[in-house]
């Protein structure tokens, strides 16, 4: 009996002419596979549509509506784990240099079928299809782990940016599903990774950006260029390369044309742009209405099927946090949680009020002075 955990390895051969069908079903040894087949290329397509998993597709070269080649081919888009062989009778190079170009077939079956190099070309295909899951798995979770790895740097060398990182990447994944974007995994990386590149800029720096503040030029060049420090940091991780572009492209000036032209790079990094300047504009509280006024004033930055979605989704609700502080690491943005008090009862800053460098200042000089205690209550956006 074959464990569930461990089932025998599925074939699907496709071929129009039933006797070959059933020639390939008794030449199979079946205590190692499990055979499926179908008719045309169409009828094939069906079954992967409908949810079935196959380690290895057979296709006769030449079948009347889809050929072979044309059915390997888009298996090869669709389902590119599946290993592809092709079955035919013909000698003709041509053919056969156009499968390997088109479908990347693994091998050749040659009519008449002979049973022992049959089963022998299934077994090969079936070790080749676990080397690649294999192989992918691995490239996966290391691709995970390293992704999970920046964020955490991020998270510890920067908290103002990283409570920016999960907000825009729930707005990046609504609006990348609502516009049928491509490569939504590809997009939710580069929406938490795209604010990898402020780890180098100084915290007070961002503090201003991200409140709307006015910036000296060079604090101005440092936060314009934190796009191209995230590619410099995501370019030499493998699988990583388009999103070490969407990223730098993402905190450049959107453009257009190459968006409506269905560019992914550029239409991954307007998405992440966008969410970006969402989450910025609501955070230093301004309604959905305030937002959409501003994208609607501003000369046209945003592809309007962007600015459509925006009208008809909710606001993704900033979660504060309460945490108790010693006033040197009290942050500009926060939010002072209970009235602040000299030991004498004089009121220095009230509950409610958002944490500027003024404010800071005050808390740092009277807590050196010891009139205030070190610790005091705070809200934070997480």
């Amino acid at each position: 009996m074959v464990s569930m955990a461990n089932p025998k390895p599925r074939i699907l051969v496709v071929d129009d002419d039933n006797l070959l069908l059933k020639i390939f079903k008794h030449s199979l040894d079946e205590d190692q596979f499990e055979f499926d087949a179908a008719v045309n290329g169409e009828m094939a397509l069906e079954k992967f549509h409908e949810g079935n998993h196959y380690e290895v597709i057979v296709s006769d070269m030449l079948m009347p509506e889809m050929d072979g080649v044309e059915l390997l081919k888009r298996c090869r888009t669709s389902w590119p784990d599946t290993v592809r062989i092709l079955l035919t009778g013909s000698s003709d190079t041509v053919l056969i240099a156009d499968a390997i170009n088109q479908a990347d077939v693994f091998r050749f079956i040659p009519k008449p079928i002979q049973p022992r190099k049959l089963n022998q070309t299934v077994q090969d295909a079936v070790k080749h299809h676990r080397l690649i899951v294999c192989e992918k798995e691995c490239l996966q979770n290391t691709l995970v782990q390293s992704v999970d790895a920046l964020v955490k740097i991020l998270e510890m060398t920067n908290g103002v940016a990283f409570a920016l990182t999960e907000h825009v990447r729930e707005y990046a994944l609504q609006i990348g599903k609502a516009i049928q974007a491509p490569r939504l995994w590809s997009l939710e990386i580069a929406a938490l990774l795209s604010q990898l590149g402020c780890v180098t800029i100084p915290e007070l720096t961002l503090e201003h950006f991200y409140w709307g503040d006015n910036l000296s030029p060079k604090e101005d060049s440092m936060v314009r260029g934190h796009g191209e420090a995230a590619r410099n940091i995501l370019a030499s991780i493998p699988r990583l390369e388009e999103v070490a572009e969407v990223v730098a492209r993402a905190a450049r000036p959107v453009d257009l044309k190459a968006f409506e032209a269905g560019d992914v790079i550029s239409i991954h990094a307007t998405i992440i742009r966008f969410s970006t300047e969402i989450d910025m504009l609501h955070r230093r509280g301004r309604s959905k209405e305030e937002i959409l006024e501003h994208f609607r004033k501003e000369p046209v930055r945003y592809p309007e099927s962007l600015i459509s979605f925006f009208e008809g989704c909710e606001l993704i609700a900033t979660k504060l946090v309460m945490v108790e502080l010693e006033v040197d690491k009290i942050k500009n943005g926060m939010y002072i949680h209970e009235d602040v008090k000299t030991r004498e009862g004089m009121l220095i800053v009230s509950k409610g009020y958002r944490v500027n460098e003024t404010v800071r200042n005050r808390l740092i000089n009277f807590s050196e002075e010891g009139a205030i205690d070190r610790l005091i209550k705070v809200l934070i956006s997480r």
